[in-house]
């Protein structure tokens, strides 16, 4: 676990995650990453939109954050 170490973009390699690009450049690799950020940074900024289905991409973009509840 890393602290204070923005993400710049999350990797993904043939269709499947595999790591991390921070901002500072350095790269890590792992079989799994979690994301504590909402859905949208998550899948329309962190990953590169090519690397989704159309149809994810636009269910994402129909959540709705006006409440004050966690949405999961």
């Amino acid at each position: 676990i890393r602290t204070d170490s923005p993400v710049d973009r999350i990797l993904v390699k043939d269709g499947r995650v595999t790591g991390v690009a921070l901002a500072d450049g350095k790269e890590f690799h792992a079989w799994r990453v979690a994301s504590s950020a909402d859905a949208n940074v998550t899948f329309l900024r962190l990953l590169n939109p090519r690397d989704l289905p159309d149809e994810f991409k636009a269910a994402v973009r129909r959540i709705d954050y006006s409440s004050a509840t966690v949405k999961i």
